[in-house]
C-alpha cells in the first residue's frame, strides 16, 4: 500500500507457491494494481496473473525497486497516481484481461504486446523455478533480462521490472521463450517486436495538424 496526497493506492503481490505443477516455485513473483483504496470494498475481486503484472510492472516501473518497493516523493505524488491509472487502462484487474478500462479516446493499448510478455513469463511461472544461466525456463528468462554490469533477477516481476528499465534488451531471443500456439493468453504477436516497451500509443488517424492563420 502506497500513501500519497491523493488518495491512497494500493497493489497486491503475489510471491512463490504452487503455480499447479505439483509443487513450490520460490521464483514466482506477480502483481496486480486495485487502484485508490476509498475505491475497494470487501467484495472487491482483484486477479493477479502474468498479464496484470505486466501492466503493473511496466507502468509503475519509474517508482519500484522490488514488489515490495513502490512509491513516490511528494512532489511526484501526482505522476505516481497517473502512473496506476495507465496500469489499469494496459489490463482489467478485476477481469485479469487487456486492454484495461477507461482508456483514453484516441488512444490504443498494445494488447499483443502485452500478451506476448505475459506469456513469455508464463514459461517461468509455470515451472519449478531456477537460476540465471541453468537452462531452465526461469533461468533463461532471468538471463536474458540481466542488464549489462547489473545483477540478474532472481523473480518473474524483478524480470520485468530490468526490462521495463532496458526495453531494447534481447528482445528477439526473448520473443522465442513464448510458448507459440499452446501458450496461455492469445492472441500473441506473430513476430519479434522491435521491444518491449508496454505504453498508450496514439491511434492511426488520431492526430491532426493545423496552420496558424
Amino acid at each position: 500500500m502506497v500513501s500519497s496526497p491523493v488518495p491512497t493506492l494500493t497493489y497486491l503481490t503475489a510471491t512463490g507457491g504452487d503455480p499447479g505443477i505439483g509443487h513450490n516455485n520460490p521464483n514466482l513473483s506477480m502483481m496486480a494494481v486495485a487502484g485508490p483504496c476509498s475505491s475497494l470494498t470487501p467484495n472487491t475481486f482483484v486477479s493477479i496473473n502474468e498479464l496484470t503484472t505486466v501492466a503493473a510492472v511496466s507502468a509503475l516501473a519509474s517508482f519500484m525497486s522490488s514488489p515490495s518497493a513502490v512509491g513516490s516523493a511528494t512532489t511526484d505524488a501526482s505522476d505516481l497516481a497517473a502512473a496506476f491509472s495507465v496500469a489499469s487502462e494496459l489490463v482489467n484487474s478485476t477481469t485479469g484481461t487487456t486492454p484495461g478500462l477507461n482508456v483514453p479516446p484516441g488512444m490504443t493499448v498494445p494488447t499483443a504486446e502485452i500478451i506476448s510478455l505475459a506469456d513469455i513469463l508464463s514459461v517461468c511461472v509455470n515451472s519449478g523455478g531456477g537460476t540465471a544461466g541453468d537452462s531452465t525456463p526461469c533461468g533463461n528468462l532471468f538471463a536474458l533480462t540481466t542488464p549489462a554490469n547489473g545483477p540478474a533477477p532472481t523473480n518473474t516481476t524483478m524480470a520485468l521490472l530490468n526490462l521495463a528499465n532496458n526495453p531494447t534488451l534481447n528482445t528477439t531471443s526473448l520473443f522465442a521463450l513464448a510458448p507459440g500456439t499452446g501458450a496461455p493468453f492469445q492472441p500473441q504477436l506473430a513476430i519479434a517486436p522491435p521491444d518491449f516497451r508496454i505504453r498508450l500509443t496514439p491511434a492511426a488517424g488520431s492526430m491532426a495538424c493545423s496552420s496558424a492563420l
